[in-house]
């Protein structure tokens, strides 16, 4: 078995926090660049905003492998390019469960960008269901709204 952990930033993160989210926004095509310190106080906001907000680093094997979130009950990650295409998104879909369990909530809310095929398989290859579309004048922009009920364990 995979092991993925969820552990809170650390102040020494954030170069890899800021590197592995524009890493991503590059990859497709989003030039909305963040420095380490308006990505810092982005966060920051975020978790000033809701008590349930959360952000983690995913550890695997005591390795730093990506970015997790919780924003007003919606989930969102980031993979370091290193990490990506390896069959762990299960575990880490597995981890958030617990994660969003343990704040009392009984579905898991996602969004995936409409441009981003291959991230929506993923979804629904993990039980996730669609509930809705949020369309944008950017199609960059627009997104699909996903759902997963958590189990009862």
């Amino acid at each position: 078995m995979n092991k993925i952990e969820f552990r809170d930033v650390h102040d020494d993160d954030w170069d890899f926090l800021v590197k592995i989210r524009n890493a991503s926004h590059e990859l497709h095509g989003n030039t909305s660049i963040f420095t380490k310190q308006e990505y810092k106080k982005y966060i920051e906001n975020q978790l000033l905003e809701n008590k349930s907000n959360r952000h983690w680093i995913i550890m695997y094997e005591d390795k730093m492998m990506g970015h997790a979130k919780i924003i007003n009950q919606v989930i969102g990650y980031i993979f370091a390019p290193e990490f990506q295409g390896k069959g762990l998104l299960k575990f880490v879909f597995d981890k958030f469960e617990t994660e969003v369990a343990k704040l009392g909530y009984l579905t898991m809310l996602g969004r995936v960008k409409i441009t981003h095929p291959v991230s929506l398989w993923q979804c629904m290859k993990h039980g996730w269901k669609m509930v809705g579309l949020e369309m944008n004048e950017d199609p960059e922009l627009s997104e699909y709204k996903l759902s997963k009920d958590i189990k009862n364990s």
